[in-house]
This record gives C-alpha cells, structure tokens and sequence, in this order.
C-alpha cells in the first residue's frame, strides 16, 4: 500500500469572476521511504499539492489518503493533530520564530507533542552540524545556518513524510547545494519519505550548466571541456547497461544552419530556433558493456539547437538527418511534415564540403523518399529505408537504420538512432555514416 496516494486530486478558486485551475486530476502514489522532487517553474501549484498533501488545504475535487487512510475526512483540528505527529514541514523563508532560541526553534514540534527532549534536540543540532549555537537567535545565523535549524525543526520528531517547499529558493547556489546534499543523508537515514517542490533541475543535481570551464550535465550524462584546445569535449554517459567514455575533438569549424544559425520553422511568428552544428568530430575513448570494455574510434556530429516553440499547428512532425560521407562532405536535412501529409516549404538543411564550406539547402533542392515501413511494438508505423536525392550536385544516396528497432518509448515516443548509406556523389561512389531521428509518427500514422 503506497504512504501516499492522490486519486484524481483537483484545485481551482474562482477569482474576478472567472475559475483558476491550480492542478488538474492529478494522480501521484509515493512508497515508503521514497523521494520524490515535484519539478515546475514558479506558479505551476507545487506548494499548492505539497499543502493539499498535509492537510492544510483541501482539494477541490478527488481525495488524499496517507496510509490508507482518507485525511479530508478528518476535521480541521483533527488535520492540525495528524501533522503534528506525522508530518514534518521545510520551507523555503525558514519561517524560524525570532524570539526564540535556535534550541527552541527546534523543540517546539516536540512540546506541541508534549515530548520535550532536550538530549534529542542536542543530537539534531550536532547531525546539521550546529552543536554549538543552541543558545544563538535566528538574526544571529546565515540563511544556511537558518535552514539548517528548519531541517533539524522538521526532523525532530521523527514524522513519517517530510514535505520541502523550495527549500533552497532563498540560498545561493553552493550553499543550496549543501542544504540538499544534508537534507538528503537525514532522511535517507532515518528512513523518511520525502516530497521536495522546486524549480530548479540544477538544486536537485538532476541538470546544470556552467561556462567557465565548461561543463553541461543531465543526471549520469555530461559534457566536459577539455583545456588547452581549439575545441574539444569529453563525453561521458552511465547507465545501468554500460557507459560511455569518449573525448571528441573538431574537424570541421562551427556551421550556423539556416540564416547564420536562424533556423525558421514556419511562417508563424516566433517558430525558429538557434542552430549550430560541429558536423564532423574525432572521437576517441572506451565503451562499456557490463564488464566489458571496448576501445573504440570514429567520428561523431555535435548539434545545438535551442527555441520558443518547435513547431506550428499544421506541422505534425520532422524526419531529420546528419550524414558523413566517405569522401569528406557532410549532410543535415530535416524534412518537416504537415498534417495534410504534404510537406513543408519550410524543410532545411546544409551540405558542407571538405573544407568546412556550407551550401544551404531548401524543400525545392532535396528529394526523400520512402522505401521500407517498419511496425514497431507500440503499432506505431515509421519509415525505415530511404533514398535522399539532391538533383542539382548529382547526389543519390540510400540510407539504411544500422538496427530497425531504435523507437524510444520514454514521455515521448520517437525513432532515433545509427544509419548508414550509400550511392553516388557526382560520378563518384560513396558511402557514410550518421544518425536519424523521427519524430510526430503516431499509430495512426501511414505513408
């Protein structure tokens, strides 16, 4: 039986005349001793769940139950008893009582309990690493110092769910960082369960980026500069199968797709993005799968693309493409499909010759067509052969998934993954390398 369990919970108020829908059916079951992070931006009702959660606040439609049991049946006082008891609560302005002591900031939980426990309260104080300022006021600590007491407040009597509203909203970063990192250990050792609202990725380890050196990371994945060099990176990704340990170095200079990076998606305003390309990158370093490791050496693409929006209403989905040929030139095109099944004068991409030289690419200017079909698991239909002609530079090319089977069945549903191809380049033959991605296909989809 989860701790916690949110049945079709909603939260509106009516405001001006018109309803404000806070949060919307929502489903969430949390197990014992398990920590769950509620990541939004600001206003997206995470503090809103977090108080519906412990009772302060009631929804509006649905129900809540913590251990099997229905709290909003409860009455108001009898909610304000089960918090006291059971619930522990961090917020994201201390909220320490000025008057009092740090010692008696953090024995209040326990006389509202009526289980005054001064030895229990010294041993708090020493676990946030604040033996020695028991007898200090609020106004006397850092905001760390002060978080830390609200940490030691939330714990002391020992809830079953520790709730944390933004418990680093008010902290800089390193600092922030720390208080996660104690947070953390307290109640991975005490066995808690924890739900933390925050908005940030960075607070929470799950994602950052920094300039200077350069490092980007999401969970187990990053990437790394390397010092000293025009430009390089490491690269690195873990996983449960294996990881991934490669430094990839430039060949080629930066190519700014579209309009010196302005890629437009659509007539409509504000679909584009900013698009940057490494096309061609030496890649050096180890593959691991399970215990074993492979020393490997290739080539790889780096991409950079960033936006407000993705595409237009009419726009269903892209298939895009980066290919490195055997004879020094490079290939981006991404074919962006309308719902009418036609496909849009807005379709891109670049061909780069040896030297690092790029010739934009138009709709008029590219031929794709498809081959082969595959069904995945999920009945959803893609492409999976296809043969891409560039008319005016002679170009004729078949591409073929090094594996059909690359669908991601993560949030999103899309193929993705390794290709190759071969064809004729002029009166020449070639062959290559590269990656494809497919994305809009649904499994109503045909061709």
């Amino acid at each position: 039986m989860p701790l916690i369990e949110l049945n079709d919970v909603s939260k509106f108020y009516e405001e001006a005349g018109t309803i404000k829908r806070v949060l919307e059916r929502v489903q969430l079951h949390v197990e014992t001793c398990e920590l769950v992070v509620l990541l939004g931006r600001s206003g997206s009702g995470k503090s809103t769940m977090l108080n519906i959660i412990s009772g302060i606040d009631v929804p509006s439609t649905g129900e809540v139950r913590l251990a099997g049991h229905s709290i909003h049946g409860l009455s108001e006082r009898e909610r304000t008893q089960f918090r006291r008891y059971h619930i522990g609560f961090i917020f994201q302005f201390f909220n320490l009582i000025p008057t009092l002591t740090v010692a008696e900031n953090v024995m209040l939980p326990l006389e509202l309990i009526n289980r005054p426990d001064s030895r229990r309260v010294q041993q708090m104080l020493d676990a946030v690493g604040l033996g020695d300022r028991e007898d200090s006021y609020p106004d006397r600590l850092s905001g760390g110092e002060q978080q830390r007491v609200a940490i030691a407040r939330a714990l002391i009597h020992e809830p079953d769910i520790v709730l944390a509203d933004e418990p680093t909203g008010n902290l800089d970063f390193e600092t922030g960082m720390l208080i996660i990192d104690l947070l953390d250990r307290l109640v991975r050792q005490q066995g808690k369960t924890m739900i933390m609202a925050t908005h940030s990725r960075e607070v929470i380890g799950l994602a950052g980026a920094q300039a200077e050196p350069f490092r980007v990371w999401v969970e187990n994945c990053s990437l790394v500069g390397v010092p000293d060099t025009v430009f390089a990176l490491r690269v690195r990704a873990v996983d449960s199968f294996g990881n991934i340990d490669l430094i990839v170095r430039a060949e080629k200079p930066v190519i700014l797709q579209g309009d010196n990076g302005w890629s437009r998606k659509s007539a409509a305003m504000g679909n584009a993005s900013y698009y940057y390309s490494y096309p061609r990158m030496r890649a050096e370093g180890s593959v691991a799968v399970g215990d074993r490791i492979f020393s490997v050496t290739g080539s790889a693409w780096l991409d950079r693309e960033w936006s407000t929006s993705a595409m237009s209403k009419e726009q269903t989905g892209w298939d895009w493409f980066a290919l490195q040929l055997d004879n020094g030139w490079d290939l981006m095109w991404y074919q962006l499909r309308r719902t009418d099944g036609t496909i849009s004068r807005f379709s891109s991409g670049s061909l780069i010759d040896p030297n690092g030289h790029k010739e934009n690419l138009t709709a008029h200017d590219v031929q794709l067509t498809v081959l082969k079909n595959w069904n995945s698991p999920n009945d959803i239909r893609y492409p999976s052969q296809w043969q891409l002609q560039i008319p005016a530079k002679k170009l004729d090319i078949h591409i073929i998934p090094r594996v059909v089977a690359q669908e991601w069945t993560g949030r999103f549903r899309y193929w993705e993954g390794a290709v190759y191809c071969r064809g004729n380049f002029g009166s020449d033959q070639v062959t290559g390398v590269g990656y494809a991605e497919l994305t809009g296909y649904t499994a109503h989809s045909t061709e």
